[in-house]
């Protein structure tokens, strides 16, 4: 079944695609004249490396929270660690990871095998939802192929992809708040397992129980 909305598996792979880290790069900007030439112009940019050319497939807003979102992640990695931590001191030394990041970025964008435009329509403002098959592979060489719903539109006289997250996903404020909630809730006991104190956050984080 098509995804309506970006989902968090879909926040993951597209993640996987957009946050390329350093500008090394000195390639030419992506200057796509349809939404379908954006994801291929995304997909060849981000197969090369060429992390300056694919940030330029990107809105400036975009472009903003995928910066931002390196500046924020320490803050989270913190948060996240303490709550792992929280689990192993009331359920015992566990390897489960909530959140786990990836450790080598250039490794995520490897794990994209193919992304191509299944259907698209109007959206608004101008704007365009496109349905994007994405193949994924993943550490043990297996992959998965999903639909995703992702937005382009123009800017500058080109077509951007324009930003796809929910705000409670890249608030990092909102985000460690909630995990420093669950934490607080393992060690007072609220939680009978660890599988249980995991999947309680990770509903939280996705906003399937809302902000309590």
């Amino acid at each position: 079944m098509k995804n309506r909305a970006v989902s968090a598996t879909a926040l993951s792979c597209l993640a996987a695609l957009i946050l390329i880290a350093a500008a090394s790069y000195n390639f030419a900007k992506i200057q796509s004249s349809t939404p379908e030439q954006l994801i291929a112009d995304l997909q060849q940019a981000a197969g090369k490396g060429d992390v300056e050319g694919f940030l330029s497939g990107l809105t400036a807003e975009s472009r903003k929270i995928v910066e931002k979102s390196y500046a924020d992640r320490p803050v989270l990695r913190q948060a996240q660690e303490e709550f792992r931590t929280a689990l192993d001191e009331r359920f015992g030394k566990g390897t489960e990871l909530v959140m786990a990041p990836e450790k080598d970025l250039r490794m995520a964008i490897g794990r994209i095998v193919s992304a191509e435009v299944v259907s698209k329509k109007d959206g608004a403002e101008g704007s365009v939802e496109l349905q994007v098959k994405t193949t994924v592979k993943s550490g043990d060489e297996k992959t998965a192929t999903r639909e995703y719903t992702l937005v382009a539109r123009k800017e500058d006289g080109a077509w951007k992809l324009a930003p796809g997250f929910p705000a409670d996903r890249r608030d990092a404020d909102q985000i460690k708040a909630t995990i420093e909630r669950f934490t607080t809730d393992v060690r007072n006991g609220k939680y009978a397992d660890r599988m249980a104190a995991m999947l309680a956050l990770d509903n939280a984080l996705i906003g399937k129980e809302g902000n309590k």
